[in-house]
């Protein structure tokens, strides 16, 4: 295993009695990792039902995510992040389709949001705001995902129009904060975090230059025509897109506070210790610039980097 010798400082321990691991932060950015974990104790059975693929090596990118943050910002953010294989326990599902309804394993799932939780309290307490970056991996894109609970067909909307999904955004709470940006500037204009990771030189999307993910701007799977009906042909196929699953969702509805994003990093980001410090960078250098620039005050967290 290639990760073997690197230097994981948050997660090279795990309790036998804790499969979550729990880092307290100081400043308003909470960062999780739902389907980074390993372990599979045998007192946890298998789920029978839902996805239990794993997103390699994110438990290695929040960890180098965190130090960099820590680096920038005068304070470290919150690290929630479940140590336990997602066949296990699903912790980016809701309780009925995370742990097939195992109690031992229900117990994980309640420790790992019961920890998200105080985390988003803690810091909407200190600075009256909170954003989670939910961190997660994928390889059907060469690029990252940004997922912020609008869908393919919304986000084909120009700009005017896709300000009415608003109510449905994750990051509505964001919008209410700051009433003079309108969704789509936080989503792919100047404010948002697909600009900052494209201005660095990373590929993602939804951004100023990849608006939406379809892939062909003509009918298909992914197209809803005015009467609300999908239009497709044969030769086409669905845009395969993870638009912000129940981490993200959840968190933004359970307190007005909280904004949220669920980051599906892509797999070149994560093939070596390399790539997963060199992409951690990045994403810590765009979460900062994004923070600065949505969020009053946040700048004054912001120090010089040597």
């Amino acid at each position: 295993h290639f990760f073997a010798n690197s230097a994981v400082s948050l997660f090279s321990l795990m309790s036998t009695e804790s499969y979550v691991r729990y880092v307290p932060g100081s400043i308003p950015i909470v960062l999780t990792a739902p389907h980074g974990g390993l372990a599979e104790p045998p007192e946890l059975p298998d789920r029978k039902r839902g996805c239990d693929e794993w997103d390699d090596h994110t438990l290695e990118l929040i960890d180098r995510v965190a130090s960099h943050l820590a680096r920038r910002l005068s304070g470290s953010p919150h690290v929630v992040a479940l140590l336990v294989h997602r066949r296990k326990v699903d912790a980016n599902r809701d309780l009925a389709n995370a742990t097939d309804g195992d109690p031992a394993s229900k117990k994980v799932w309640q420790q790992y949001h019961d920890n998200v939780t105080a985390s988003l309290q803690a810091s909407v307490a200190q600075f009256s705001y909170a954003h989670l970056f939910d961190i997660h991996g994928q390889s059907h894109r060469a690029c990252t995902e940004l997922g912020y609970g609008l869908k393919n067909p919304d986000l084909r909307c120009p700009d005017s129009e896709l300000d009415r999904f608003t109510p449905a955004c994750t990051l509505r709470n964001l919008c209410r904060i700051r009433p003079e940006l309108p969704l789509h500037e936080l989503v792919r204009g100047s404010h948002s975090l697909g600009y900052f990771l494209e201005r660095l030189g990373h590929p993602c999307v939804p951004s100023p230059s990849t608006p939406h993910p379809c892939l062909c701007e003509g009918p298909h799977e992914c197209f809803v025509a005015e009467d609300g009906k999908p239009q497709f042909t044969h030769s086409t196929k669905p845009c395969r897109y993870f638009w912000g699953a129940f981490t993200a969702q959840h968190y933004a509805g359970a307190n007005p506070a909280v904004s949220t994003v669920q980051v599906e990093t892509m797999f070149m980001a994560r093939t070596t210790p390399e790539a997963v410090e060199a992409f951690a960078g990045v994403l810590a250098q765009a979460i900062v610039e994004f923070m600065a620039a949505a969020y009053p005050g946040f700048q004054t967290l912001v120090r010089e980097v040597q």
